[in-house]
């Protein structure tokens, strides 16, 4: 489970990085902008899911 937190931790990195390297600077498109904040909103969802996930995994477990 360690590991897959850290895997995790690691691709949110790497996501909000390519978020803002994507909408970054005043030559950005409407399409890149677009493109970097469906990756925030992806990466926001995945986050509130995994949370959602280990709080009904806890639950089970104090059963």
């Amino acid at each position: 489970m360690r590991r897959i937190r850290v895997v995790q931790m690691l691709a949110v990195i790497c996501a909000m990085w390519a978020a803002v390297w994507l909408s970054d600077g005043n030559e950005a498109s409407a399409k890149e902008r677009a493109a970097g904040a469906i990756i925030m909103v992806l990466v926001l969802v995945m986050l509130i899911v995994q949370h959602l996930i280990e709080e009904d995994a806890k639950k089970k477990t104090d059963k």
